[in-house]
């Protein structure tokens, strides 16, 4: 049986042009084992974009490695197979968010558990390395602005724009119609840029651009 620590290394890559296959091969080994197998193979070929995904809501590598390693362990863990399940994009997608929000929620408990600790010593909580470090490059202000779009038009975004991927392909691995891709990738590279204009420039006001 594969271990997850024989498929779960976190190395982003950008996919070929082909769209991605779904459905594996059948194999005469015992059910369970096949089923691992077939995770396994599942996980290997979507990793890149589920890579895309997680980094583009998580900032920390070492964390986006860990939630893609929490996929790769949970499909490799299902006793069926991923032949059962219609349409798998979409779905590994819903399993990406899942993985992303219980990491938030888990994040959330531990600062929370920080600044009680400083609360009790009379201390300000000072912000973590990483955080300190993102506000102080400058070359983490497209990051800082990607973070303010909505989530999934951000995933469209860089699905499109770092893995080159066609408007059919990301509307099939995220369920959507080829018309809400195109509308809401206009929309993300818009408000994208309003937000860097407003970043370099800001408007008196406060507010965006219009």
């Amino acid at each position: 049986m594969p271990k997850a620590g024989d498929f779960c290394e976190f190395r982003p890559e950008i996919p070929g042009g082909a769209a991605t296959r779904s459905v594996m091969t059948p194999t005469h080994l015992p059910a369970r084992t096949a089923s691992a197998q077939e995770w396994a193979e599942v996980f290997r070929q979507h990793r890149g974009w589920l890579g895309t995904v997680v980094r583009s809501r998580v900032a920390d590598p070492h964390e986006a490695a860990d939630v893609l390693q929490e996929i790769a362990v949970g499909l490799l863990e299902r006793q069926d197979s991923p032949r059962s399940i219609e349409r798998i994009e979409p779905w590994l997608y819903r399993v990406a968010l899942r993985q992303v929000l219980m990491l938030r929620r888990q994040q959330g408990r531990r600062r929370r558990r920080d600044d009680q600790w400083a609360a009790q010593r009379g201390q300000a909580h000072e912000p973590a390395t990483l955080e300190w470090v993102l506000h102080q490059e400058s070359r983490e202000l497209v990051r800082q602005q990607l973070a303010q779009l909505r989530a999934g038009d951000r995933d469209i975004l860089l699905l499109k724009l770092v893995e080159r991927w066609s408007y059919d392909r990301i509307a099939q691995h995220l369920g959507l119609t080829r018309h809400a891709v195109e509308y809401r990738l206009a929309r993300a590279r818009t408000e994208l840029r309003q937000r860097l204009n407003a970043a370099i420039e800001p408007e008196p006001s406060g507010q965006l651009p219009r």
